[in-house]
């Protein structure tokens, strides 16, 4: 009987346990900066909707 095999499988299975929440958490944490990224977009789109908008005044230039 081989002893050195006898904790592998609680091993492999604490192991893939600790990957699979490091990968959760990597997915948690690009969402959470792509989120981000998307309203700092919607931020900068309204902010240049309106800087192009007319002021509604009428600036004579002739000199």
């Amino acid at each position: 009987m081989n002893v050195s095999n006898v904790g592998t499988p609680q091993i492999q299975t604490q192991t893939a346990s600790k990957t699979a929440s490091l990968e959760e958490k990597r997915m948690m944490l690009q969402s959470a900066l792509l989120r981000k990224a998307l309203e700092s977009s919607q931020t900068q789109e309204v902010e240049l909707a309106r800087q192009t908008e007319g002021k509604g005044q009428i600036i004579d230039i002739r000199v």
